[in-house]
């Protein structure tokens, strides 16, 4: 293993700096990044100061490296102000990579890359391929490869959108790496260039679920997708996505459902059940739904197993007895019925019967995991993920009945929010909640509206290369609460 530890001489580049080596330490194992401990990392804020010659950064590095003692085969040192060379100036980073030292600046990469995450990894990484092989020389052509000498600072961003390797360069590193070492470098490059596939976790939340398709209208054109997770409306979702459903088609399916359908049993069978089966609708309608919408897009006359999707899925539903329940198109229940699994996590409580796995009853996913986010990344450590989370309202209900159903099927964990805010779409349904069945069109276009609002307000503070502008985004908002005010309004006309 590579073992590179990172100096700052910022405290402010600290969190970005964290953020891109624990996304590359997740994708690989042969190069590991990180800080030093506490009172070592301070030593570097200690030479702060606006300007920065490699000669001057090198040398205190070589001190630094003898006075912590230790192992510390590789230094990178991160600054933030101008840096030049001996023969060089404005420059965005150097190394002495026979000795294990490298040196790049933040100082003015805002007008290069906007995503300075993204330019951090990049930099990373172009300084372990020199310590991987230090006799490899920067080459003045520009070939978007990691070698680029970049005099045209246009040839940085390039570099980083191609995540290449030159032929010439690809030549003289063959030989001194491994299987692992490769897919290591190939990983996170793809990484860095955007190639690499994300995993979408979205939230419980009924006819809310809704917003998903909104969302995933911005998302679909920066990120690529390959994994789909999700609890009741979330695992519907990630079903649809998982047969390849496009956003455009799942928004286009969505908005013509009239989701009154799935309310199977009148009145008087519906005070029925709820007396003797706790809850109010079998659901069977929910069910078949799903299983028709999965065949016609699979071309399946039989019904479509987790095992059977083109891309993996993984569904969260609860048990008294089990715990977590999980249907995994590549692990746990992979011969499960796709819908079953799905109308397993939808089992609203009070609302749709429970279901049943293994002679134990199965409830709403929300119960225990309503937002999977931290049980995914737990479960699939290292994967680029991004997670749609629906704001659950504060206010109360006229009807105990309908407040126990949103809490029960909305349940929150504001942690999980504050600890992965820059992976995390926030979305407001507003006034919609989780049973709202009857659903206009200006409801399904408000869901819609504030989910795309929504994904573009992630991808700006994201600063995504291509994204939207604040100007951009601030117009879809107020499309968005144009929308919720009129939607709310018609509601009180109902009421």
């Amino acid at each position: 293993m590579f073992a590179i530890e990172v100096l700052t001489v910022s405290k402010q580049l600290r969190k970005p700096l964290q953020l891109a080596m624990d996304s590359l330490n997740g994708l690989q194992g042969e190069f590991h990044f990180a800080f030093p401990p506490g009172e070592l990392l301070v030593q570097a804020e200690l030479v702060k100061r606006e300007r920065y010659s490699t000669t001057e950064i090198f040398a205190w590095l070589r001190t630094y490296r003898d006075d912590a003692k230790g192992y510390r085969p590789h230094l990178i040192l991160v600054v933030d102000g101008f840096l030049s060379s001996p023969g060089l100036e404005n420059l965005f980073g150097s190394h002495e990579a026979a000795d294990g030292l490298a040196t790049f600046t933040t100082h003015d990469s805002g007008r290069f890359v906007h995503d300075q995450v993204r330019y951090i990894r990049y930099y990373l990484v172009r300084y372990s391929l020199s310590f991987l092989a230090p006799e490899i020389k920067s080459h003045a052509e520009a070939k978007a490869c990691f070698f680029d000498r970049k005099m045209s600072k246009k040839d940085l961003r390039l570099s980083i959108e191609s995540g290449g390797i030159c032929d010439a360069c690809r030549s003289q590193l063959t030989p001194l790496w491994t299987p692992t070492i490769k897919d290591a470098i190939e990983d996170m490059a793809k990484l860095i260039a955007g190639d690499y596939p994300y995993a979408l976790v979205m939230k419980g939340g009924g006819v809310k679920g809704l917003a998903f398709a909104g969302a995933m209208l911005e998302l679909e054109v920066h990120f690529t997708f390959d994994v789909f997770a999700g609890t009741s409306a979330g695992s519907i979702a990630a079903l649809l996505f998982a047969a390849k459903y496009s956003p455009k088609e799942l928004e286009a399916e969505l908005s013509a459902l009239d989701f009154r359908r799935f309310k199977d049993a009148s009145w008087p069978k519906a005070l029925l059940n709820f007396v003797r089966k706790r809850g109010l609708y079998p659901g069977d309608a929910l069910t078949e739904w799903i299983g028709a919408r999965l065949k016609k897009k699979l071309s399946s006359t039989a019904d479509v197993r987790m095992a059977d999707l083109p891309a993996r899925a993984i569904i969260y539903a609860s048990s008294p007895a089990l715990g977590l329940l999980t249907f995994d198109s590549t692990g746990d229940r992979r011969e499960t019925l796709a819908a079953f699994a799905a109308r397993c996590s939808a089992s609203i409580p009070y609302y749709f019967l429970r279901q049943s796995v293994d002679g134990q009853s199965v409830y709403d996913g929300g119960l225990r995991e309503n937002f999977p986010f931290e049980q995914f990344l737990q479960s699939n450590k290292g994967k680029p993920t991004v997670g749609l989370y629906l704001i659950t309202p504060t206010k109360s209900s006229r009807f105990v009945v309908s407040d126990l159903i949103n809490v029960a099927a909305s349940g929150d964990d504001p942690n999980t929010i504050r600890t992965h805010a820059d992976k995390i779409v926030p979305i407001d349904p507003r006034p919609i909640k989780t049973t709202d069945f009857d659903l206009s069109d200006d409801d399904k276009q408000l869901l819609i509206s504030a989910g795309r609002s929504a994904a573009q307000r992630f991808l700006l503070s994201r600063k995504v290369e291509g994204g939207p502008n604040e100007v951009n985004v601030q117009e879809s908002e107020a499309r968005t609460e144009q929308l919720r005010a009129q939607v709310a309004k018609q509601r009180r006309r109902r009421l």
